[in-house]
């Protein structure tokens, strides 16, 4: 279970978003809201990648206390990721593969699954949004990961 508790975020002294309690059990679940509302600020708090006041734990492991073990099970796939231009998705994914202890293996099938084996060789500065993204839910799924926080750009017909 994820357990947020007396959890802001604050930017020059104005709060962005408050969560006195939450709890979300395992499964998938979708967070809809306005522009601004916080969905994202939340998400890349639960992942690690930016500070916060209050706590958050997932399966019992504190991301302050028990910050390595957190985050080998915590993983997020930004829905507009930014990348060095100059990388290659096959190194990205290959240091991302070696941070998050993944078996050699798993790298392969999910490029070869996703097709980005085909040019993930080229410069990112090539790569089209699509190529982007699929970079980026690939990286969200190596290792061994009990949690995923996927963003997606909502698509309006």
């Amino acid at each position: 279970m994820l357990k947020v508790k007396s959890y802001s975020k604050s930017y020059n002294n104005h709060t962005i978003v408050a969560v006195e309690n939450l709890e979300i059990p395992e499964g998938i679940h979708w967070f809809k809201g306005i522009n601004g509302s916080g969905k994202s600020t939340i998400f890349r708090s639960v992942a690690g990648i930016i500070p916060f006041e209050g706590e958050i734990s997932w399966h019992n492991l504190d991301i302050r206390k028990d910050a390595v073990s957190y985050r080998m099970l915590v993983n997020m796939s930004e829905a507009d990721p930014h990348y060095p231009d100059y990388l290659s998705g096959f190194d990205l994914l290959n240091f991302i593969a070696e941070a998050k202890k993944a078996d050699p293996s798993q790298l392969k099938k999910l490029s070869e699954i996703l097709g980005v084996d085909v040019y993930w060789k080229s410069a990112i500065g090539t790569y089209s949004s699509g190529m982007l993204k699929k970079i980026s839910l690939l990286s969200a799924f190596l290792g061994k990961p009990s949690l995923i926080n996927a963003r997606r750009t909502p698509h309006y017909d």
